[in-house]
């Protein structure tokens, strides 16, 4: 089973602060309904690997953090240290959103990264879409990867 953790107090205070910049990056406002939010966010990405663009880090961890923050907002998810490998190794540990059973996880950074990295389409506006519709496993403290 994973080990889950707060987040610390710093990297609540860089989510806030990635969250703002990623905003301000695909000028968006962070009062915007959390549904057009990732909406926005989806076009975005969309358009970025159809034209073959790239993002700097800092623009992925924005990105990510405002997916996250959206889960938050929208559905009441909450931020989580999760470590898969249970071993205690603080370095196995990554920053994700989960729902309040912690049945899921979706660690939004990486998976920012990994969608501009695959050929794949890009499912974000889906995923949102199935956690809204409930559509989606519910095993407590599983933290299975919901991506």
């Amino acid at each position: 089973m994973p080990d889950f953790r707060e987040l610390p107090a710093d990297l609540v205070q860089d989510v806030a602060e990635y969250s703002r910049l990623g905003a301000d990056f695909l000028q968006l406002d962070l009062d915007e309904r959390p549904k057009a939010i990732i909406e926005a966010i989806t076009a975005f990405i969309r358009k970025l690997k159809e034209e073959g663009g790239t993002l700097e880090e800092e623009q992925i961890i924005g990105i990510g953090a405002l997916i996250g923050q959206q889960y938050v907002r929208r559905f009441g998810w909450h931020w989580a240290m999760v470590n898969f490998d249970e071993d205690g190794d603080d370095d196995n540990y990554f920053a994700c959103v989960l729902p309040a059973d912690n049945s899921l996880s979706n660690n939004p950074i990486h998976w920012v990264r990994e969608t501009l990295k695959n050929p794949h389409s890009t499912n974000i506006l889906l995923n949102f879409n199935m956690v809204e519709s409930g559509v989606r496993p519910t095993v407590p403290n599983q933290a299975m990867g919901f991506y």
